[in-house]
């Protein structure tokens, strides 16, 4: 059937080609008939006679179409419209055979062809084409058609054929499909058979498994019942679990621990009170993390305390990468361990680490950026911000103009290393910031595994491998659970046909029993080796303490660097040196200490880095009292290391500083250590904190006590108290003594009257409150105020003590208990006191009992707060004698180093530092080191770093590669800042893998402190400080030094030639040099600017004398050696006139005639005198040898309160120094309030707000409401001088209307007045400052409240306030002063009570002239009745000089009002002063500073009136001497007492005349010998012309005019004695003073 239907196929095929053959041809005709158009067909109808070809042609198609085949015809076709269409469209297979017959004829001729035809008419050419294709056509057809009638027949018979075919087929399936169902019928039996039969043995191994899977989950069950409610827990509180820990990660990475564990706390007060449900015992590490985990990156590096492990899991749970603080480098070393070999470890100052970047993230490689600064490189931003493109199934990101692929493996670190960096907040917001500085505790455990492992090298490490074994342990366990889980949850089918899975459980279920016991039995053993690793806690808590010591001395000076690898090298080396030590018993060294400089007593020891290979047997385990022995060696071995190391970096002035915060930080340690045995902690004894805040904070605390606390300690029984208030009142005596009748009060620190009333005349108003403080805050102090009030004796003979630290040890006995023993002993100076007066009489005749103060009784550091509140001219002897008696004269080392060990201990990989101090320089003492080592100095390249100097620097260094044993001296590296990062990069090439270093290469370098010295360079170089010699002594010895390194030698000193008086020239030149040294040290009192004298001035000054001598030829030029000594050499550096003439004054003392007289002497006590002509240089050197060691304030020209003042600013200085080191100041819990920061500075804005008025012409001080309504109803200046132009500008038209003559300037007119101008300018600057300060408080109580902002400004102030200081947007606005908050807020209260005064004055004066009446109100300080007469004054009648906010303006204004009085020229005018003495001026009043006076009494009061010409002055002060009001003359100052107050000056303007000028000039060029001159008679007084300042700081910008802004002018004042000793002295006369 197939093949026949194939044959008939093939057939069809067949015709079907042939027919198909012929079709191309009639196609192509057909498309030539469609080329065809209408002017085709008209060309042919337009011919009659058509040609032959033509008439044929339209005959065969006249046939085709059965039409007639003439030419009438044709043409009649042809006009047919469809007549193309007709011959397409013809149906060629339906036209009758006869029609091809008669087709026949025309096709037949020989011409009826295309071609032929075409010749006559293209037209016709389509159409006989088309004509001929038919015809083929037809004749195909013709031949074709019987093919396919066949095909017909046979695909008929086909059909048929098939028919029957699938009939027979249907038939045969169906007997198939029967015998199919019988076949499987007969399968399904045998498989139901088969099925019986494995179900059977399937059930019995379920019965068998079932059996094993209940055992082997039988003790699952507890434990995941017990897992499972611990989920539910959790799940109760997992969303305020969730909440803390997004905000953990999310802002506390910043923070230090105690801060985070404050805000945590907060947070969960906050939770609970909202209800938020937490974790009962919720923490950060116990929310994101676990055990295992923990431990893993414990094994990595990371530290092993709490805030470690808080920064891990915030670094791994932060979707910000983050970036870490890392001052330590803690952080890098665990993601160093964590992330391994695949990390990139770049550094932010390479500039092609963004290349390097790119690649890491297209790779996901993990990548570390070292050294990010405080601003992140732009380039950065895309990453940090994850700014990730998603493209086709791709993540992109563009960096640049790149986009490379993201790859999510990718991880970024950040590091920072330094300690306190201020990002911005653009930075914030794009990183999560990790603070991962080092903590105690993670540093103590790090240094207990050091000694341990130095000690018990076996326990160490059998303690490393437990925790291994531990954290393996776990892990399989926790993997095997895991599995366990897995398994169950994928488990398909029955879980009993699971093979595999109950073959795991059965091997989890053995395996775990024996994890659990295994690790059940390590965590016991963990414990004992914990407990015997806690034996050796104290030393590594001793360690600790030490580095956090070392790390805060940075805050001190910017050299102060020692890194935390270092000290770790350093703790290391000392435990090392001390096992060795005592398991080789003393020996000889082989050779010192490398790496670090060692402490003195260690440079004899054996090199504890690299230990002579000699084995060393293992000690034996130390118990008991012998361990606790070991272990004190131990921790005074490495405390003396440390100091003797870390104090030849110091500068001489911190080193003390140093020595008592490592004592005081050991002592504080130990109040809070309780797990250290006895005999250690008790070896210093403990501090608690409390009392180390006081020590440091007594005045800031005193300052917020409240009232009644100051009522409750003001030293009287209840009894005497309530007699006071009842019969006492106050004694306003005289009136420039009585407090101050401000109509506004102080601001803070304002104590009440029973306070004043009580306090003992010796004491300050500051020094009794402190009192007060402790003794209501101090147990131990809580007799303190009342002995002060009744016991008087006990606490002059403190004062009067030279050693009160060592003193106080022993119990005061009262006079009364000595009486026959004589009279008590006096081992200081008198302090003058007066018990019979006033209050503290009063309160004697009340009750005669004397309170004894127990003060034996305190601990030492009790005796310390005592001192520096009433003798901190003693605090920093007496803090000495502290630490000697608490860690030994060992710790009060000076310092010194010795280059030769410090050179022996150095390498060539590690630079030399000297840090230099002002006029320094090692230079010369390195020139002969090298020449001592060498034996010449061609091997040293020196070069002094500047512009430019860089690269011959650079080329230098690498020159001294290439040779051998070359040395490099870079000086002065703080001028190259630009030169530092390059710097650091040779210097770090130094250690870098493969760096081929010469041995003896070596590096020096010098600065001076500079924050461009890079940080890496002094952690890791050896440190040395380069000071100039302290004290007279030790600067002679340097002028005089032996061997030759001294600027006098031997040739210098004895040069016969020079003349007999050379040796006392040259060794008062010394001196004259020792002097001016020295004399800095005592501040504004020895120069008003410190200038840096170097020892080439010395020098010069001694080359120049030679010279001069010389050219004399032994006579002593003594004009021409005063000048260019005093004026060239010395002088050229003082830019201050007033330091000139004391510079001269002291050189006119150690060079003059009578210096080369005997018996002169440079002091009055005779102590220092010129040599004798006969000594020898030895001899000399002898001499200066025998000096004392401390300075004698009289060889300096001083008194001894100068003496005093130095140590007080010296102690002053140490205080603020130790301040700055530590954390900022809470007042929380010591005050004694329990009142927050917060608080107390928002009482201290109200408090201001409240005593300071909006504008110095504001009636009174008040809410804003009040203000406005003030300010509305009231007259100011500026008011009154517009009315009052305006009502003058009238009067003067009038007077031109009436032709009268107009006066240009009415000599009545206040406006004229230059005083008035004056009172202007100062009101407008007062209102100015005014306004800062009140828009500045409304500012910060916003910010404190949250309400805006906190910003750089506002936050200064904040921390202002907390310290009593004035904030510095206050201080740049205000004038210049030196007082506390307290105190300048009450001087500024005064000062616009004085200006507003004096303004109403003026206002009143105008109204009255002009008519107008205006009501006088009972605040306003008009109401002090002037009476009559006085009712035209225009203003005060002594003027407060001080409250001038420009007091040269004042004094200008009081000069032009005189010139425009008299008609004279402005310039020609001066002051003539006169000191006005009156009855209250006494002595007692003028030296009592401590209590203020009343400004507007004084500047106001009744009855005095001003004077004719010039002005009165009060309220000035003089600083170094004191006024005698029965002398009426300048003296000395009493004992104690620096400061006294000055009576009225009259400022008297006077005219100078040319004799006037010609005799001052002469009187200045004889004052060198008023200097040696007495006066004939005792009464004969002199003028000193005594400079007057603003403040005791003396020192300012240099203005126009030549002077410092702080200087104001000079008064002469009389004087008994010489004005070379007042000069000399430092006098000076202050408009305020600092308290």
């Amino acid at each position: 059937m197939a093949k026949e239907a194939k044959i008939i196929e093939d057939y069809a095929e067949e015709a079907t080609r042939d027919l198909q053959s012929v079709l191309p041809a009639l196609q192509t005709a057909i498309t030539a008939l469609d080329a065809l158009d209408k002017s085709d067909i008209s060309e042919i109808r337009v011919y009659t006679n058509p040609p032959v070809l033509v008439m044929t042609v339209m005959s065969a198609v006249c046939t085709l179409l059965q039409q007639k085949p003439d030419w009438a015809t044709a043409k009649q076709q042809l006009s047919d419209p469809s007549f193309l269409k007709r011959l397409v469209t013809l149906d060629k297979n339906s036209i009758p055979n006869k029609v091809w017959k008669k087709l026949k004829q025309y096709s037949k001729h020989a011409d009826f062809t295309p071609e032929r035809v075409g010749g006559v008419s293209l037209a016709c050419k389509s159409m006989c084409q088309w004509v001929l294709a038919l015809e083929h056509y037809m004749e195909v057809y013709r031949m074709v058609e019987p093919k396919q009638q066949k095909v017909r027949e046979a695909k008929e018979a086909l059909e048929i054929a098939k028919g029957n075919l699938k009939a027979k087929q249907e038939s045969l399936a169906k007997i198939q499909e029967h015998l199919r169902i019988l076949q499987q019928q007969y399968q399904d039996s045998v498989n139901q058979r088969e099925s019986l039969r494995e179900r059977k043995v399937l059930t019995t191994k379920r019965l068998e498994r079932a059996s094993i899977l209940t055992t082997a989950l039988a003790d699952e069950r507890v434990r995941w019942k017990d897992s499972a409610h611990d989920q539910d827990v959790k799940l109760h509180g997992v969303v305020g679990d969730t909440l803390l820990s997004a905000a953990n990660v999310g802002y506390l990475g910043v923070f230090n621990a105690p801060y985070r564990r404050l805000l945590v706390s907060q947070w969960l007060t906050k939770c609970q009170a909202a209800a938020i449900p937490v974790s009962k015992d919720y923490t950060l590490v116990n929310a994101l993390s676990d055990k295992n985990k923990v431990r893993q990156w414990h094994n990595e590096g990371l530290p092993q305390d709490k805030h470690s492990v808080e920064n891990a899991v915030v670094i791994k749970s932060g979707h910000r990468w983050p970036l870490i603080i890392d001052p330590q480098g803690q952080g890098k070393k665990w993601i160093c361990g964590m992330e391994g070999e695949r990390l990139k470890t770049l550094q932010a100052a390479d500039p092609n680490y963004l290349k390097i970047l790119e690649n890491a993230i297209r790779v996901g490689e993990p990548v570390l950026l070292e050294e990010v600064g405080e601003s992140l490189d732009p380039g950065l931003h895309p990453i940090l911000v994850r700014k990730i493109i998603h493209r086709g199934g791709q993540d992109l990101i563009r960096l640049g103009d790149t986009e490379i692929e993201f790859n999510q493996n990718f991880r970024l670190y950040m590091t920072t290393s330094m300690p306190n960096p201020h990002f911005l907040p653009a930075v914030c917001i794009k990183v999560n910031i990790i603070n991962f500085t080092v903590t105690f505790e993670g540093l103590q455990e790090q240094l207990l595994s050091t000694v341990v492992q130095q000690e018990r090298p076996d326990l160490e490490q059998q303690h490393a491998q437990l925790l291994e074994s531990i954290a393996a342990d776990l892990q399989l366990l926790r993997d095997l659970e895991d599995k366990s889980l897995s398994l169950l949850q994928k488990s398909e089918g029955h879980i009993l046909d699971d093979q595999d899975l109950i073959e795991t459980l059965q091997r989890s279920k053995k395996m775990s029993a024996e994890i659990t016991q295994r690790v059940g039995q390590s965590e016991e053993t963990e414990k004992n080796i914990n407990q015997a690793r806690q034996k050796y806690l104290p030393v590594a808590t001793r360690g600790a303490v030490l580095y956090f010591v070392l790390a805060d001395l940075s805050m001190v000076d910017v050299m102060y660097q020692f890194s935390l690898p270092w000290f770790q090298r350093m703790f290391r080396q000392c435990v090392d040196y001390l096992n060795i030590k005592q398991a080789r018993g003393t020996g000889t060294p082989t050779r010192p200490l490398s790496g670090t400089l060692r402490p003195q007593s260690a440079r004899s020891s054996p090199d504890i880095s690299h230990p002579a290979p000699t084995a060393v047997k293992k000690k034996p385990d130390l118990i008991g009292q012998d361990l606790t022995a070991h272990l004190m060696k131990m921790i005074d071995t490495l405390t003396e290391s440390v100091y003797k190391v870390v104090s030849q970096a110091l500068f001489a002035h911190h080193q003390l500083m140093f020595s008592f915060l490592l004592c005081t930080s050991i002592m504080r340690n130990n109040a809070v250590q309780s797990t250290l045995s006895g005999e250690v902690l008790n070896s210093l004894g403990g501090l608690v904190e409390k009392q180390w805040l006081i020590f440091l904070h007594t005045p800031i605390f005193a300052n917020m006590m409240d009232a009644e606390t100051e009522q409750q300690t003001d030293g009287l029984t209840p009894m005497q108290r309530l007699e006071m208030q009842a019969g006492i009142g106050s004694d306003p005596s005289s009136p420039n003594l009585t407090p101050s009748s401000s109509r506004r009060s102080s601001v803070s620190g304002s104590t009440p009257f029973i306070g004043k009333s009580t306090m003992p005349k010796w004491l300050t108003a500051e020094k009794w409150r402190q009192c007060q403080y402790i003794c209501s805050t101090m147990e131990d102090f809580s007799q303190l105020c009342h002995s002060l009030v009744s016991n008087p004796e006990q606490w002059q003979l403190l004062l009067r003590m030279d050693d009160p630290y060592h003193a106080m040890a022993t119990r005061y006995i009262p006079l009364e208990e000595i009486k026959g023993l004589g009279s008590r002993p006096s081992s200081g100076k008198s302090v003058s006191s007066r018990p019979g007066s006033g209050t503290q009489e009063r309160t004697q005749k009340t009750s005669a009992k004397k309170v004894v103060f127990k003060w034996e009784e305190l601990t030492a550091f009790q005796r310390l707060i005592l001192i520096k509140i009433l003798q901190p001219e003693m605090l920093k002897a007496s803090i000495r004698s502290f630490v000697e008696e608490k860690m030994g004269i060992k710790f009060l080392s000076t310092g010194d180093f010795d280059l030769k060990e410090v050179f022996e201990e150095s390498d060539a990989k590690t630079p030399l530092i000297f840090i230099l101090s002002h006029g320094s320089d090692p230079a010369a003492q390195l020139m002969r080191f090298a020449k001592e080592v060498r034996g010449s100095t061609l091997h040293i390249d020196m070069i002094s770093l500047g512009r430019g100097q860089g690269p011959k620097a650079e080329e230098l260094i690498q020159k001294a590669h290439i040779l051998k044993g070359r040395w490099v001296f870079l000086q002065n590296c703080h001028l190259a800042a630009s030169f530092m990062p390059r710097l650091q990069a040779i210097v770090d090439s130094f250690n870098k893998p493969g760096a081929d270093i010469d041995p003896q290469f070596r590096l020096w370098l010098s600065s001076k402190p500079d924050p461009c010295f890079p940080i890496t360079i002094l952690q890791t170089g050896l440190k040395m400080t380069v000071e100039l010699p302290q004290g007279l002594k030790a600067n002679l010895q340097r002028s005089f030094g032996s061997g030759g390194s001294g600027i006098v030698t031997d040739q210098l000193y004895e040069d016969a030639k020079l003349g007999p008086s050379w040796k006392n020239l040259l060794f008062g030149l010394c001196m004259f040099n020792a002097v001016v040294h020295e004399r800095k040290k005592y501040g504004p009192l020895g120069y008003n600017i410190p200038y840096a004298f170097t020892s080439s001035d010395l020098e010069v000054s001694l080359q120049m004398l030679q010279a001069l001598m010389v050219e004399e030829d032994g006579t002593v030029p003594w004009s021409a050696l005063l000048y260019l000594t005093g004026e060239v050499v010395y002088g050229g550096r003082v830019t201050d006139a007033w330091d000139r003439r004391c510079l001269h004054s002291i050189l006119q003392r150690f060079l003059c005639p009578e210096a080369l007289t005997p018996g002169y002497s440079y002091s009055s006590d005779g102590l220092y005198r010129p040599l004798p002509k006969s000594y020898s240089l030895a001899e000399s050197r002898a001499y200066i040898d025998a000096l004392p060691n401390s300075d004698s304030p009289d060889i300096f020209g001083m008194h001894e309160n100068a003496e005093n003042a130095f140590l007080r600013s010296q102690a002053s200085e140490l205080i603020e120094t130790i301040i700055s080191v530590q954390p900022r100041l809470t007042a929380t819990g010591v005050i004694g309030s329990g009142k927050s920061s917060d608080e107390i500075v928002l009482e201290v804005i109200s408090d201001i707000s409240q005593h300071l008025p909006e504008t110095v012409e504001q009636d009174e001080p008040g809410t804003a409401r009040d203000r406005d309504a003030g300010s509305a109803g009231r007259t100011t200046l500026n008011t009154m001088f517009a009315s009052n132009q305006a009502a003058m500008r009238k009067k003067s038209l009038e007077k031109q209307a009436k032709g009268e003559k107009v006066v240009q300037e009415d000599p009545d007119d206040l406006s004229n007045s230059a005083l008035v101008t004056v009172l202007r300018q100062e009101i407008d600057r007062y209102n100015r400052l005014l306004g800062v300060v009140h828009s500045s408080l409304r500012s910060l109580t916003l910010a404190v409240k949250g309400e805006v902002v906190m910003s750089e400004h506002l936050e200064e102030a904040y921390n202002s306030f907390l310290v009593q200081r004035v904030p510095e947007k206050w201080q740049e606005a205000a004038y210049e002063s030196c007082k506390p908050l307290g105190s300048w807020v009450k001087d500024l209260a005064q000062r616009t009570d004085f200006f507003s005064t004096w303004a109403d004055l003026v206002i009143s004066n105008m109204e009255k002239k002009m008519g107008i009446n205006r009501p006088v109100s009972k605040q306003s300080p008009l109401s002090l009745d002037l009476g009559e007469g006085e009712v035209t004054r225009d203003g005060p009648r002594s003027f407060w000089l001080s409250g001038f906010f420009f007091p040269q303006g004042f004094l200008t204004g009081v000069l032009q009002n005189h010139a425009r009085k008299t008609g004279v020229s402005v310039d020609s005018l001066t002051f003539d002063f006169h000191v006005k003495t009156t009855s209250y001026d006494t002595e007692e009043a003028l030296n009592d500073t401590k209590q203020g006076i009343s400004v507007l009494n004084w500047a106001f009061k009744q009855g005095q009136l001003p004077p004719e010409a010039g002005v009165l002055v009060f309220g000035l002060y003089l600083d170094g001497a004191r006024w005698d009001p029965k002398t009426e003359s300048l003296q000395d100052t009493v004992t104690s007492q620096q400061y006294s107050r000055l009576p009225e000056i009259h400022f008297d303007p006077v005219q100078v005349t040319l004799s006037q000028l010609e005799r001052e000039a002469s009187s200045v060029s004889d004052s060198s010998t008023e200097a040696t001159t007495e006066p004939s008679q005792p009464t004969q007084k002199r003028i000193y012309e005594c400079p007057l300042y603003r403040t005791s700081r003396r020192a300012g910008n240099l203005s126009s005019t030549g002077h410092s802004t702080n200087f104001v002018t000079a008064v002469n004042l009389p004087s008994l004695s010489t004005a070379d000793h007042w000069v000399t002295r430092g006098v000076a006369m202050l408009c305020q003073l600092d308290d």
